[in-house]
């Protein structure tokens, strides 16, 4: 009896250590201080078994980059674009209650390209904030290319504002020509830049309401007497981990040369982060690879900071990467 005490003494030990070891792992050096050879450190994810190619993991209140897998690399973006239609559109647009028709011409393009679109119907006549949560909920190509038109008078003159503002925003990697995150090979970006444009646009409040919804019905149009009922194309469910993540918004996107990518934001206990992925393998209609990813991220975070209150392990201050 005494040796069977003692081996499951010995043995609660060892476990013990190999989870301080794994705990401490994620303690990974991010940043060298300027003129010093110290490393200083942040709470961190492993991002090695992600089905995402590119990954950026940061905290939202410090600009902090705990975690990054090819953050610098260009991408396409697909329809994280549309976080840039959106932001443009409410930055250019005095009343978003004023109606306006969607045309008929856009359909043949948008059918062609296989776009996804929110559902509403050529000549309906639509309150433009609708419009804005067709962009952003259900990815409504046919919202993103009328407000474009609305705002700029073509696609081409819209491109030319959001690249004006991406510079504004130092995305000095980024360039568009698209509303829509329609596959084109000029049109790319980075992880990095794409979180710049993140946190600024979520300073805005009619963009943030939009962003963390995920339903909205519109007002009724001559297709939709109802209103149209319009999902976020994230779900929820998959991300959200018992009552330690609480997802907060996002934006998904595809395209075959993009693969499956989203940009989202969680509240993990008490603390917002925000999450970019490109590049999972995967289908428009398939296993959501980039969901599964962000659930595994966000988890991760939660159980590193358990540790960390646990054992009474103070983080050591890091100075943001977005620094230029």
């Amino acid at each position: 009896m005494k040796n069977l005490i003692e081996f499951l003494r010995n043995l609660s030990v060892v476990l013990v250590i190999a989870f301080v070891t794994v705990a401490a792992a994620s303690l990974i050096p991010v940043e060298k201080a300027k003129g010093s050879d110290t490393f200083l450190y942040a709470l961190s994810a492993d991002l090695s078994h992600i089905h995402s190619q590119y990954a950026l993991l940061e905290e939202m209140e410090s600009g902090k980059i705990l975690a990054s897998k090819k953050m610098q690399d260009a991408i396409y973006p697909a329809s994280m674009t549309k976080m840039m239609t959106a932001i443009v559109i409410i930055e250019h647009v005095e009343d978003l209650n004023e109606k306006i028709i969607i045309p008929e011409d856009i359909y043949p393009y948008l059918y062609e390209q296989d776009a996804s679109i929110a559902g509403f119907q050529a000549y309906d006549e639509v309150p433009i904030i609708d419009l804005l949560y067709g962009i952003l909920l259900p990815s409504g190509a046919e919202c993103s290319i009328t407000l474009a038109n609305y705002v700029a008078g073509s696609e081409e003159a819209f491109a030319q504002l959001m690249n004006e503002k991406a510079q504004e925003l130092n995305m000095n990697h980024t360039h568009f020509v698209n509303s829509t995150g329609l596959h084109d090979d000029a049109q790319m970006t980075t992880l990095e830049d794409l979180a710049y444009l993140v946190r600024y646009a979520l300073k805005n409040e009619t963009f943030k309401q939009i962003f963390t919804s995920s339903e909205y019905l519109s007002q009724p149009t001559q297709s939709h007497p109802q209103g149209l009922f319009m999902r976020s194309t994230i779900n929820r469910i998959i991300i959200e981990k018992e009552n330690r993540v609480d997802f907060l918004g996002g934006k998904t996107g595809y395209t075959g040369e993009a693969g499956q990518c989203m940009a989202s934001f969680a509240e993990v206990d008490g603390n917002e982060y925000l999450l970019i992925t490109a590049k999972a393998d995967g289908a428009a209609v398939s296993m959501p690879y980039h969901m599964i990813d962000a659930e595994s991220i966000y988890e991760q975070i939660g159980i590193y900071k358990a540790y960390y209150e646990d054992m009474h392990v103070d983080e050591k201050a890091v100075s943001s990467l977005h620094e230029k």
